[in-house]
C-alpha cells in the first residue's frame, strides 16, 4: 500500500468491496488494521450487495461513504438516502472512466442519481468533462496517476548509480 492510514486517534477507517474476486487490496488493508468486508455482490444485477450494504451502514454508522463505481453509486446514492438517522452518511463518488464508456443503463442510473452526491471527483480533466454540463462545477479534479517528471528524475539517478559492470 502506497501510504498507511495516518490519524488513528481521529478517524476509524472501514471499507467494504463489493465483488469477491476484487479483493487485492484486503490484505494491504488488514495489515493497517483496516476493517474490510466483502458484500459478496454475485452477478452484476443482483441487488442483494445493496441490502447488505445498508445493514451494514445501520449497524456500523459512518460519516462517509466514497464509491468507485458508478452502477454502484447510482444504487448506494438512492441507499444512503433511506439511512433513517439524524446525519446520514455523506456520499462521495469518485469517476475514473469517461461517462461515453458506460453502458446505456448505467449511464442513465448515473446522471439521474448524480445530484445526490454531497461531492464528486474526476480522475483527470478529461474525464469530468465528458459528464453532462450541469454536474461539473461540482467535481473536482484529483489525477489519478504517476509523476512522470519525478519518476524520469528518479531513474536518471538510479542510471547514473549504476556501474557497468567489467
Amino acid at each position: 500500500m502506497a501510504s498507511e492510514v495516518r490519524d488513528r486517534e481521529g478517524f476509524d477507517y472501514r471499507a467494504a468491496y463489493l465483488l469477491p474476486w476484487k479483493d487485492a487490496l484486503v490484505a494491504d488493508l488488514t495489515r493497517n488494521r483496516v476493517a474490510v468486508r466483502c458484500l459478496d455482490g454475485g452477478k452484476e444485477w443482483d441487488l442483494r450487495w445493496a441490502a447488505r450494504l445498508r445493514r451494514l451502514l445501520r449497524t456500523h454508522p459512518v460519516d462517509i461513504v466514497h464509491v468507485h463505481s458508478p452502477y454502484v453509486a447510482g444504487i448506494a446514492r438512492l441507499l444512503v438516502r433511506t439511512i433513517p438517522r439524524s446525519s446520514p452518511p455523506k456520499l462521495i463518488t469518485t469517476e475514473h472512466l469517461p461517462w461515453s464508456g458506460y453502458s446505456p443503463p448505467t449511464r442513465f442510473l448515473n446522471m439521474v442519481t448524480f445530484p445526490l452526491n454531497d461531492a464528486g471527483i474526476a480522475v483527470s480533466s478529461s474525464v469530468r468533462e465528458s459528464m453532462p454540463a450541469r454536474f461539473r462545477d461540482r467535481v473536482m479534479v484529483v489525477p489519478n496517476g504517476i509523476d512522470l517528471e519525478h519518476m524520469r528524475s528518479r531513474m536518471m539517478d538510479v542510471t547514473r548509480n549504476v556501474r557497468p559492470s567489467a
